[in-house]
Formats: C-alpha cells, sequence, structure tokens
C-alpha cells in the first residue's frame, strides 16, 4: 500500500469519531454505531459500549467483529467512491480500573470531552478510588461545558458528601432534582442528606 494511502487511512480514523460493527450474538447477527478512538499507531480502536446493548454482547474475549469507519455522504459524491476502511478484527476487552482500561478511558474522553456520561462515570471511579480532588475537577468542567446534566449534579453531591461537605452536597442534589424532578437517586441522597 502507499504511503500516502496510509496516510490517508489514519486521517480518516482521526477525522470520524462514529464506526459500525458487526458481531455474532447468542441471537444471531447484530449491528451497532459506537464512538471510537484509534490507539496512536492507529493499530487498533477502543470503543465504548453499553452493557445493556444487544452488539455488546458479542464482544466477547477473542470474538471476532467486523468493522466500518467510512467518510459522509453527500450529493456531491458517487456513493460507490465514498473512501471506508473495513477490517475484521479480534475483541481484546479491558478489566474494569486496569492499567489499559484506565488509559482507553483517559484517550476515549479526550476524544469526547462533551461526553457527560463519559466524564461522569470517569468522576464516579476516581470517587471509588478515593480521589475526590480529581472527580470534582472533571465533574466541574463538564458542568462548566454544559450545566444541563442532573447526573452529574448527582454525583458532583455524592462526592461532596463523601467528603463531609453536605451543605454544598445539598446545593447540588437540589440542583440534579430542579432538572430533573423525577430523579429518584438524586430524591434519595437529598433525603440521606436532610437525616
Amino acid at each position: 500500500m502507499l504511503k500516502s494511502t496510509v496516510r490517508a487511512l489514519q486521517a480518516m480514523l482521526d477525522r470520524q469519531r462514529i464506526l459500525m460493527l458487526a458481531v455474532q450474538t447468542a441471537q444471531g447477527p447484530c449491528i451497532g454505531l459506537l464512538p471510537f478512538v484509534p490507539v496512536a499507531d492507529r493499530s487498533a480502536v477502543l470503543v465504548h459500549g453499553s452493557k445493556l446493548a444487544r452488539h455488546t454482547q458479542g464482544l466477547t474475549p477473542g470474538a471476532h467483529a467486523g468493522i466500518l469507519v467510512h467518510e459522509q455522504d453527500g450529493p456531491d459524491k458517487d456513493p460507490l467512491q465514498i473512501e471506508r476502511l473495513m477490517f475484521d478484527c479480534t475483541v481484546q476487552p479491558f478489566e474494569r480500573k486496569s492499567v489499559e482500561w484506565e488509559a482507553g478511558r483517559d484517550l476515549y474522553l479526550a476524544r469526547f470531552p462533551d461526553n457527560a456520561e463519559g466524564a461522569n462515570n470517569l468522576a464516579c471511579a476516581l470517587r471509588s478510588q478515593g480521589r475526590f480532588d480529581e472527580a470534582i475537577e472533571v465533574l466541574k468542567a463538564t458542568l462548566t461545558r454544559d450545566p444541563a446534566h442532573p447526573i452529574v449534579w448527582n454525583t458532583l453531591g455524592t462526592v461532596m458528601s463523601e467528603q463531609g461537605d453536605p451543605v454544598n452536597a445539598l446545593v447540588f442534589f437540589e440542583e440534579a432534582l430542579r432538572q430533573d424532578a423525577g430523579f429518584a437517586k438524586a430524591r434519595y441522597n437529598r433525603g440521606n442528606m436532610r437525616m
């Protein structure tokens, strides 16, 4: 393959953020769209999938998967000439909180800094490790970009509560409930603060 072609394909991996994943599950073939991050040398991609999604059931150690990444279609493009990468891969999940998992998480959050769910998950992991200041930093940065995330306000409240700051924790639980009055977890946490 020409070096210019390799560079063009690597650039596509850097530009595109969603891939199509095809896996085999117990119910049969399944296709899903997932955000992805290429590793530095472009020899692999990291995906983050919900355990509730059907296609995630096919992401077991050693399983084979097909991946498609392509440029966007448009009225000025020949649909048969759209640049695309298709490859077969072997699934290699990372154990949660392993060095590889943490490195992948950091790459994912760097590529998707506005992903409130990902930032919230990171803050929860940091909180469980007792790294409260780092968790607060992640949560506040997320809320600075977009304050409309009740789950992030709730997590900020739990971090403050665990640090022994019930006054601020209560403020954050109240904000989560102001944004989503039906948010049961925030209501429960707020109730615990008032006891």
